[in-house]
């Protein structure tokens, strides 16, 4: 069976990066190779010690991550997203305008596609996807709600 070589998730990020993280440590009792990148998608950092798999006191990570973040996230706070951010030492960083979900609109499709292909055509532990422009902010005319007011969207 083959190894993940990178991780894009939404639902769960934190516990994502978490395993992210872990998965860089020499002593993880995991035997599978640190993920390529792992792509967070409106994540927050797990407030609980016992259920992080940070590095103790404060240290951060080398694990490599992309962290997406919805500046109308209406469950997860820029400010909660920022401090999974932090959790790691050189994190790329991507907003969106819409909320809690994995943006859609062409910008974002093509700029995953790029960091995908990056990663899946990189044979070497290269940063290429680091590189990559940034999605740019592309209104498609229509939005996606983040709150309708009623606490239904």
């Amino acid at each position: 069976m083959g190894q993940l070589t990178c991780l894009f998730i939404r639902a769960g990020a934190g516990i994502a990066g978490a395993l992210a993280s872990k998965l860089t440590s020499s002593n993880s009792g995991i035997s599978h190779p640190p993920f390529k990148l792992a792509i967070l998608v409106s994540g927050f950092a797990m407030l609980d010690p016992q259920a992080s798999f940070f590095p103790p006191n404060g240290g951060q990570s080398p694990a490599k991550t992309l962290h997406v973040i919805g500046n109308g996230d209406v469950i997860v706070s820029n400010e909660r997203s920022e401090g999974l951010v932090a959790k790691f030492i050189n994190p790329r960083v991507e907003f969106h305008e819409g909320g809690h979900y994995v943006p859609s609109k062409s910008n974002f499709r093509q700029f995953f596609k790029k960091i995908f292909d990056a990663i899946d055509t990189d044979l070497s532990d290269s940063e290429a996807w680091r590189e990559m422009p940034p999605p740019g902010n592309v209104s498609s005319g229509t939005s996606t709600p983040t709150s309708s007011g009623t606490g239904i969207l």
